[in-house]
């Protein structure tokens, strides 16, 4: 995973996967690793920061997601034994990153299950950044949810009603178009469903920000997404036109 950091000053890269080691002739072991790597785009070099706070064990097929221009968020993964669901906040310079980790406290705490494979986004509104999580496998099948983490508070909240269009994929992407501070669309593509079945098709979901809360407000294929996007453009052009033009 990279993520651009300084606008284009340096990409920091935390890069988890697991290695087949071979032991014998028989078998081979999975071995996961975690090394955080710095590319200084200024210099054309790469270094190796410090790293200090709670570092998060080799690891793999997990998120990690700009917040804001010096710190990210890492979410979920798979570390050869377990699935997690544990979130890390990086905060960077270019020597140097600050792990802090959270894990679910269990309780009455709404907490996202453990996944891999899954997509996250962020979305900013009024309300202060919030990561999306959607899809992703666990526990021996599809997650089949979506979830919203107020990363201000660390408090996670679930968005049902969701279509299995959108939440039944793995190894899908995520693309979020932060139209205003109120209006958020989220484009999904392609990804897997449980045994292996590609998809090839595309949702738009709608999330609106209303009194500090994120809610959806529709889920769209891509038929229904260009005509609306066209009924829109029509409204524009004709709000343009004075109204003494208009018959």
């Amino acid at each position: 995973m990279c993520h651009l950091m300084e606008g284009s000053r340096y990409i920091f890269f935390s890069n988890g996967g697991c290695l087949f080691e071979p032991r014998n002739h028989l078998r081979a072991v999975c071995v996961c690793v975690c090394v955080f790597i710095l590319f200084l785009l200024f210099l054309g070099e790469w270094t190796s920061p410090t790293v200090t706070g709670d570092r998060p064990p080799p690891i793999n097929d997990f998120t990690l997601t700009s917040i804001i221009n010096t710190t990210a968020i890492l979410f979920g993964g798979y570390d050869g034994d377990r699935k997690s669901n544990d979130v890390y906040v990086f905060e960077f310079t270019d020597t140097s990153v600050k792990c802090t980790n959270f894990s679910n406290p269990g309780g009455s705490v709404l907490w996202s299950k453990e996944r891999l494979g899954h997509s996250s986004v962020l979305i900013n509104c009024s309300s202060g950044p919030h990561l999306l999580v959607v899809g992703g496998t666990g526990g021996g099948s599809n997650t089949n949810d979506c979830w919203l983490l107020n990363i201000n508070k660390m408090e996670w909240k679930e968005l049902t009603n969701i279509p299995d269009s959108v939440t039944n994929r793995v190894s899908h992407s995520l693309s979020v178009w932060n139209v205003t501070q109120t209006t958020h669309w989220i484009i999904e593509f392609g990804g897997e469903r449980k045994g292996g079945s590609r998809i090839s098709d595309t949702r738009f979901i709608e999330i609106i920000s209303s009194t500090g809360d994120l809610v959806v407000q529709s889920v769209l294929d891509i038929n229904e997404y260009q005509k609306r996007r066209i009924q829109g453009i029509s409204q524009t052009s004709a709000n343009d036109i004075p109204n003494h033009l208009l018959f």
